[in-house]
């Protein structure tokens, strides 16, 4: 179990990932791709506090419905390193 983190650096963590977050709305289909290959190296490195699995979950999906081919393939590899690591199931509740 990981050891958990002071506040002060938590805090910083979870504004980092909602800034990540918030670029799947970007404008640019490059940012969009690199934020969800973020996200998904984040899952990957087990970075990514369990109350966020789900919402990153729903917003990758969404990400499947993008114009760009890129974020889609993105989209659908965030999707996969979650089904992979079984990160949605474990946390779905």
């Amino acid at each position: 179990m990981p050891t958990p983190l002071p506040p002060e650096v938590a805090d910083a963590a979870s504004g980092l990932i909602a800034s990540v977050v918030e670029r799947l709305h970007d404008t640019s289909s490059f940012v969009r791709a690199r934020a969800l290959a973020t996200l998904s190296h984040l899952c990957e490195s087990r970075a990514l506090p369990t109350d966020r699995f789900g919402p990153v979950a729903r917003l990758g999906l969404a990400r499947l419905a993008d114009k760009n081919a890129n974020v889609r393939r993105a989209a659908l590899q965030l999707y996969a390193r979650l089904l992979e690591l079984n990160l949605i199931k474990r946390h779905s509740d």
